[in-house]
């Protein structure tokens, strides 16, 4: 089979575990999913505090107003896990504070968001420049909720769907979800109870999945269309028109009446491919769906289960990755075990007028890169040792 219809029809059997993600997780504790405090931090050598790195401003344009008002929020916020034991002093590693100024807007947030990250150095790490372990606070922003729990996505003319983050715990009274990654999670503070994210239905998700495998089939056809064009090109002695008028302008500053003949060839050579070209176009078409027939079969088994639906079934919240869910789509059914909601998020959730200094949302991911026990540690007692209550209290008046 040619390499570009079996790559495709590798995308195409997997387009429906897409969101899925390789990695799904039953009921858990907060210990399990984000990591515990085990181990001694003993036995390393004491580390340091590294200067403020210079703030990233994301957008240009901002008003000075907006820029001084988000770096004093960022500071302000940064200060109570800077002063926390585990940090002071670090053990065994170097953390660096940073700040973003006006964040990218990516999921109809109506204002410019901003983020803090206080990075956590391992030796090994920081040699190529990298953080081995990180505490990232994100301002008015969506995304890092959706796009930092480990799932794929699936897009469609109304936007992104995922799987529901899964729910570990509560720290102060605000939600905590798994990452999908070992000892990695998300504290997530919300100003007000519109919900974050708002159901998927069934019929969304299968029409999302079609128009998903007919685009990568369409991609197939071209690359396979253009291979066989540039094929057949090569067996006929042809070359690109770049080629070909470079030829040209070498041979006119040498020879002007060989470089007009060389030109009529060239004209002629063309004139020969195009009209062989439908011949060749057909035949390639011909051999493109004898050897794509089972992505063509697979389309139909969805288009089948999405036809066999009564509307209440097309409108019902889907789920993915039960143990009995359906061998072609992956849609489960409610009860099965492992079966998570697919969700879209609510990019409503924001008001319509905010301040652009107010804290509508704000999202904590406590991530580690590597398994080296300092950052691990001190990851893990950062989140038991903050007040959390009171945090949230002075984030509540922003």
């Amino acid at each position: 089979m040619d390499a570009s219809i079996s790559k495709t029809v590798f995308g195409v059997f997997v387009a429906a575990a897409v969101l899925l993600g390789g990695q799904l997780a039953a009921a858990m504790s907060m210990e399990e999913a984000c990591g515990d405090a085990s181990g001694s931090m003993a036995p390393y050598s004491q580390g340091r505090w590294l200067p403020w790195s210079p703030d990233t401003l994301y957008q240009e344009g901002l008003d000075t107003a907006l820029i001084d008002a988000q770096r004093k929020q960022l500071t302000e916020m940064a200060e109570p896990f800077m002063r926390l034991d585990a940090l002071n002093p670090p053990r065994g590693v170097e953390a660096r504070p940073h700040r973003v100024i006006g964040a990218r807007q990516s999921m109809g947030e109506p204002m410019a968001g901003s983020e803090l990250m206080i990075q956590i150095f391992h030796p090994t790490y920081k040699q190529a420049g990298t953080a081995s372990a990180s505490i990232k606070l994100s301002v008015n922003k969506l995304s890092p909720l959706f796009y930092g729990i480990g799932g794929g996505e699936i897009k469609d003319e109304m936007g992104a769907m995922f799987l529901k983050p899964i729910y570990v715990g509560e720290l102060g009274g605000a939600p905590v979800y798994w990452s999908g990654r070992p000892r990695d999670c998300i504290v997530v503070y919300k100003a007000h109870e519109r919900p974050l994210w708002k159901p998927v239905s069934q019929e969304r998700y299968l029409l999302a999945q079609i128009q998903l495998m007919e685009h990568k089939i369409e991609d197939a056809r071209s690359d396979f269309m253009a291979g066989r064009n540039a094929k057949a090109a090569k067996s006929n002695g042809s070359m690109d028109m770049a080629q070909q008028e470079e030829l040209i302008r070498q041979m006119q500053a040498i020879n002007p009446e060989a470089a007009k003949d060389m030109e009529k060839q060239f004209a002629a050579m063309r004139a020969k491919m195009k009209k062989e070209s439908p011949g060749i176009q057909s035949e390639a078409d011909r051999e493109f769906d004898r050897m794509g027939k089972p992505l063509y079969t697979e389309i139909d088994k969805f288009k089948a289960e999405l036809n066999a639906m009564t509307p209440t079934d097309r409108a019902a919240q889907g789920y993915l990755g039960g143990t009995s869910g359906s061998k072609v789509t992956l849609l489960s059914r409610p009860d099965d075990s492992g079966a998570r909601p697919i969700i879209a998020p609510a990019t409503d959730y924001f008001s319509k007028q905010p301040h652009q200094s107010n804290i509508q949302l704000l999202m904590i991911e406590f991530k580690s890169a590597a398994d080296h026990p300092p950052e691990t540690i001190i990851n893990v007692r950062l989140r038991k040792e903050l007040n959390w209550r009171q945090f949230w209290q002075f984030v509540g008046k922003q």
